[in-house]
């Protein structure tokens, strides 16, 4: 079924050219979303004719957080590594030793290791590799990298001693590694096949024993027509349940290339509930069980790409910057009736990945090359990674609506000064 649930919002600047009311987040009718719906696509259209996005070797794709440190994946330049506590400390290391850039990449759960994905062209080239986090800002290479057919879009996740590459156009992948090393079991993949098209984002449930793939629906498959997630028990792959996420956009190729069309999804932290942010709001599908998958509900936003989602305890947060930068605050707590409950638009160019805890909110800037750390009580903002720079005639605020900090510029990669004990602090302003 589908749902409208609005709530007010006074983040959102009077001048949003979403049709927002100003002092109010969200439009005050169900008509005025149609209205607006139909402006954006219009809108969209015309941005991909005049003005398609390229593909960027060196930006700022990816971002996740452990308990102790922020990672964010930054192409041919490697990762950028900094600790939750000290912004200014970052460090940055090119790609591991076989692999050329660093396209996706996804931590494991408990923290210990990190996943990594270098994409090739259409040709070949891609590989992955596991990384070890014992040591958190100096990651150590303990598998592969492995040769896989992906590309020139596609995305990894490893959970549970189950490793899965979305390969784009080419066949989602299953690799084994040993929970306790890392290492990949083998070279070659221990299962390969295909189930839809456009399969370039793909999340493992927490026992690693289904995964969740984002991809159009294939009728010669006999799942249908349109957008969705295909949930895949991958001990038979052949009983996939597809689930039509309504509502969801064609193809747009405006994001941070090569996109097919948006869609992201995230765990509830029990693992039961997926939630898929796409282009005209957010759905709900119970997953508890991978053979029996229903849609619960979907709830309409402002029509908005989101490039991502992220689930903290009972709120999950999405980003996108088409039409305009902004973050969604959904109210998960009845994932059968979720609520829109804040809209947030960025002053900064282009939130691709966000990653949150209780306190911030951890957001990959494809504009800046940066990471722009977010107070979620204040809105203060630190870009980490970046030469913080005045912002000319007044302070570029992070969040329309608040008092933010200066400006976040890319630069060289400086030594970064020694870690400190000292406790948590805020960013500065």
């Amino acid at each position: 079924m589908t749902s409208t649930a609005w709530m007010t919002s006074s983040a959102v600047s009077s001048s949003d050219p979403s049709g927002s009311v100003s002092g109010l987040g969200w439009p005050s009718s169900r008509s005025c979303a149609v209205v607006t719906r139909s402006f954006f696509f219009l809108m969209v259209v015309a941005m991909v004719a005049l003005a398609p996005v390229a593909p960027c070797a060196n930006a700022t794709s990816r971002v996740t957080i452990s308990s102790t440190h922020c990672y964010a994946a930054q192409g041919e330049k490697g990762l950028l590594i900094f600790p939750l506590d000290r912004y200014s400390a970052y460090v940055a290391i090119p790609p591991p030793q076989g692999l050329s850039k660093i396209s996706d990449m996804f931590l494991e759960p408990g923290g210990r290791f990190l996943f990594v994905l270098s994409l090739g062209g259409s040709g070949g080239g891609s590989s992955f590799a596991v990384l070890s986090l014992a040591n958190a800002t100096a990651p150590t290479l303990v598998g592969g990298p492995v040769a896989v057919s992906a590309g020139p879009y596609g995305a990894v996740c490893g959970k549970a001693g189950t490793i899965v590459i979305a390969g784009g156009e080419s066949n989602l992948t299953v690799w084994k590694y040993d929970q306790a090393t890392g290492q990949v079991v083998s070279n070659t993949p221990e299962k390969s096949f295909r189930v839809g098209k456009s399969q370039d984002r793909v999340l493992l449930s927490n026992d690693g024993k289904a995964a969740y793939v984002k991809g159009e629906l294939d009728p010669l498959l006999g799942h249908g027509v349109g957008y969705g997630v295909m949930i895949v028990p991958l001990d038979n792959p052949t009983a996939i349940s597809p689930i039509q996420v309504p509502n969801a956009p064609a193809p747009l190729q405006s994001g941070p290339g090569p996109v097919v069309f948006p869609m992201e999804s995230a765990l509830s932290e029990d693992g039961k509930v997926l939630f898929t942010a796409h282009g005209e709001g957010v759905s709900s599908i119970n997953v508890s069980n991978p053979l029996d998958c229903t849609l619960l509900t979907d709830a309409e936003t402002i029509p908005q790409e989101y490039y991502s989602i992220a689930v903290v305890g009972q709120q999950a947060f999405a980003v996108g910057y088409t039409p305009v930068p902004r973050l969604l605050e959904i109210d998960i707590s009845d994932p059968s009736a979720l609520v829109m409950s804040k809209l947030l638009r960025f002053t900064f160019k282009r939130p691709v990945s966000v990653a949150a805890n209780k306190q911030f909110f951890y957001i990959a800037d494809w504009g800046t090359d940066c990471v722009v750390v977010i107070d979620r009580a204040t809105k203060l903002a630190t870009w980490a990674g970046c030469e913080v720079v005045a912002g000319g005639r007044r302070p570029n605020r992070p969040v329309r609506g608040h008092r933010g900090s200066t400006r976040g510029q890319t630069r060289p990669q400086a030594s970064a000064p020694p870690s400190s004990p000292s406790a948590p602090v805020p960013p500065s302003s």
